[in-house]
């Protein structure tokens, strides 16, 4: 980095070995056009941005031409609905979450629009590990539907293992195609009688989509289906008065868990 580079009051962003940001500062250029940084604390491991706050956050994405993408923060998973509403489907891609994702405090702006979806792929975590144990991340704070409309060339566009803990919204509000697996919410939804056949994990899913091993639990928003619409649903129940537990089996017994169950189940 030479001096005719440090223009415009760029700030140099300092990121943790835990990728959270310590400090955020603008420090004098030396004159052999170089930076120094002095590690304090327990820092044991960080990286300089050199940008403006926008580079910052977009760093993560790189280029573009990698094929797989991890999202450590609420200000990246902001920039993904960014770039996919401008017309980056992300097909052919995978959005990994690297870490629980708090949302409060954000105006948050669905991932994928009418005209937009997002075709990619996007998992909460790393699914079942070595010790048969499932990763998945959670979502907090939401204010909306984590996405807006997902469409994609049959199943290779996947929405998986990913909580969507409290807050207001939906997991995926339009499920064109493609598939959701592995997820849950307890977040809040409108249960209003004009919207009863909307779900609250999946607001709508079409004929082409699938929901499987997925649940949405809010005692505000008792008896909302998990799943709304015309989608295969396998594996899937909601919170509910009365239970229909076991009784949507198929003649091999299984597809019991699909439909309404109790608090106390």
């Amino acid at each position: 980095m030479t001096p005719e580079d440090y223009t415009d009051n760029p700030i140099i962003y300092i990121k943790s070995s835990a990728d959270e940001v310590v400090a955020e500062t603008t420090p004098k250029l030396g004159d052999d056009g170089t930076l120094e940084y002095v590690f304090t604390g327990e820092e044991t491991d960080i990286t300089l941005y050199y940008g403006t706050k926008d580079d910052f956050v977009s760093a993560w994405y790189g280029d573009g031409s990698a094929t797989k993408y991890t999202i450590r923060s609420a200000e990246e998973l902001a920039h993904l609905a960014t770039l996919v509403n401008g017309g980056n489907d992300f097909s052919g891609k995978t959005v990994t979450l690297a870490r629980d994702i708090d949302l409060g405090g954000v105006q948050w702006i669905s991932i994928g629009v009418e005209g937009h979806p997002f075709k990619g792929k996007f998992a909460g975590g790393q699914g079942v590990t070595s010790n048969d144990e499932l990763d998945c991340h959670k979502v907090s704070g939401l204010n909306g539907d984590l996405f807006g409309v997902v469409e994609g060339n049959g199943y290779k566009t996947t929405i998986q293992y990913v909580t969507i803990s409290g807050g207001t919204g939906r997991l995926v509000n339009e499920l064109k195609s493609g598939k959701v697996e592995n997820c849950m919410s307890t977040a809040k939804v409108d249960s209003s009688d004009e919207n009863a056949a909307v779900g609250g994990l999946v607001g709508m899913a079409e004929t082409n989509a699938t929901v499987s091993s997925s649940y949405y639990y809010n005692a505000d928003s008792i008896n909302v289906p998990a799943v709304g619409g015309s989608g295969t649903v396998t594996n899937c129940f909601y919170l509910a008065e009365t239970s229909t537990f076991g009784s949507t089996a198929d003649e091999n017994g299984e597809n019991g868990d699909t439909g309404a169950r109790t608090a106390e189940e």
